[in-house]
């Protein structure tokens, strides 16, 4: 059993016992320019290239919902039906292929393995022009789920070892906020395609479409695989003595127990907290209106009465408001301390946005409640936040993180399928319930660890807790849950 359990841990960090006497002596360089201009030298020599990963791994899942108003039902043969099929298998692929991820994660390095993999979906994304049957189609889409699985939790994990706890929530809302962006960026490049490439040498705009982003993405997994900083200690930061120093200090502060072995009581308990399955199940009925809205988000602008260029150019505002979403709900989370009810507050708004969208009959009316209702975007964000800042123990944590990607992926899974043209109507309302489910869920979360925090607050524990031990946010008294 101890080699599954090697292979179960998800982030492990090297030590540097050696320097921390020396590092932690001292914290001046922790307060000078130096600091602030590592941070800043990082930032610039990594985010870059993380938001072209965001942009083409957003772009190359979302370019069927382009494809399907400029010609690729046709092309295929496809009807309604096998549309939302295509959509949804992307996600399978992204279920199947969570565990071998875990285990190579570990195994490869992070720029070398990630590189590989964002070549090998670009490769597949090229490979989808030559698709002429339903078979084909699903074949490739669910490749290129499977190859983009691998992505996030990768980057995720960049992340975490690079940038100081303090610093993380806003690297992560950058990462959300660039899946925004990318939508705005990649439907202009969509609609300069579609009315400039349309049937040139025999080929509908589709086709081009995907050869295109196919050929960037290969390229940008030969950058990532070469280029990607993806350690403290890589030479790629050009790193002065001092420097060094600095990084190797921020190391320490990011260090976590290592803990090869599964801890099983730990499992037992996450399984047996009622917020695991509140929040799991809020992030599948989110990802259930994602799912739909990704796949069918030209389709569904279509419907209101614009034709395939309008529909495309329009998916711009959808892009600029989901990042919106996320910015001023991390604003609003870090000015108030109020992590759980910010969310809330967002997944009103995008409920608002569904009921507008279903009672209207006014064009202008849906196409403002479709706008309002990626709101979902930021509750999603918030939802990854309160279990980050509200779990502890290593194995609990794995387990945590391990169901909410699941949920996750299931909720994107099924919610292309409950898109029903030509009104929708059945997946929208299928959305507002969803929203409220999650409303609910959330708000019985924050009563409950609230309630925890009160009695803990009577007990007025005095003794501090070892981080080496490893506790549970259970077992650890004086463990104080952010809501």
């Amino acid at each position: 059993m101890e080699s599954s359990d090697n292979k179960i841990e998800v982030i492990e960090k090297e030590e540097i016992g050696k320097h921390v006497d020396s590092l932690t002596s001292n914290t001046t360089d922790e307060e000078s320019l130096n600091k602030t201009f590592l941070v800043k030298k990082l930032s610039l020599s990594l985010l870059p290239v993380v938001w072209c990963i965001i942009f083409v791994q957003f772009v190359d899942k979302s370019m069927l919902s382009v494809a399907a108003v400029t010609g690729l039902l046709p092309d295929i043969g496809m009807d309604s039906s096998q549309y939302s099929w295509a959509s949804s298998i992307v996600y399978l692929g992204y279920l199947v292929y969570q565990i071998p991820n875990n285990i190579l994660i570990q195994r490869l390095p992070h720029a070398k393995y990630l590189g590989v993999l964002i070549i090998l979906w670009g490769i597949v994304v090229c490979a989808t022009t030559a698709a002429h049957t339903f078979k084909q189609l699903m074949a490739l889409r669910f490749l290129l789920g499977l190859f983009e699985a691998g992505s996030n939790p990768v980057l995720y994990i960049i992340l975490n070892a690079l940038y100081r706890r303090s610093e993380q929530s806003a690297v992560f809302g950058f990462m959300l906020m660039s899946s925004g962006s990318g939508s705005a960026i990649g439907s202009l490049i969509g609609f300069g395609i579609t009315t400039t490439l349309d049937n040139v040498n025999g080929w509908r705009a589709w086709r081009w479409g995907y050869l295109i982003f196919g050929v960037v993405t290969v390229f940008l997994g030969i950058v990532v695989f070469f280029l990607l900083i993806d350690k403290p200690t890589s030479k790629l930061l050009r790193l002065t003595d001092d420097e060094k120093k600095i990084m190797e200090k921020r190391v320490v502060d990011n260090m976590v127990v290592k803990n090869k072995k599964i801890k099983r009581y730990q499992i037992w308990e996450a399984l047996k907290e009622p917020r695991l399955y509140c929040l799991c199940f809020s992030m599948l009925f989110v990802n259930l209106q994602n799912g739909g809205l990704i796949s069918y988000s030209v389709l569904l602008v279509q419907s209101l009465g614009f034709n395939s260029h309008e529909s495309i150019i329009l998916q711009i505002p959808s892009g600029i408001a989901a990042a919106t979403y996320v910015l001023i709900s991390i604003i609003i989370a870090r000015k108030s301390q109020q992590t759980i009810l910010t969310a809330v507050g967002m997944t009103c708004v995008s409920l608002l946005g569904l009921i507008i969208l279903v009672a209207t009959n006014s064009t202008g009316g849906k196409l403002a409640g479709y706008y309002l209702s990626w709101a979902e975007a930021a509750t999603q964000a918030l939802i990854v936040t309160i279990i980050g800042n509200n779990c502890s123990g290593y194995t609990k944590k794995v387990t945590y993180n391990g169901a909410l990607t699941v949920f996750m992926t299931i909720g994107n899974f099924v919610g292309p399928l409950m898109m029903v043209p030509p009104t929708y109507l059945g997946g929208l309302l299928g959305y507002v319930i969803a929203n409220i489910l999650v409303i609910v869920m959330l708000l019985y979360v924050r009563w409950e660890m609230n309630k925890v925090n009160k009695q803990r607050q009577s007990q007025n524990n005095i003794e501090k807790t070892d981080p080496a031990l490893d506790y549970t946010d259970r077992e650890d008294a004086n463990f104080v849950y952010k809501l």
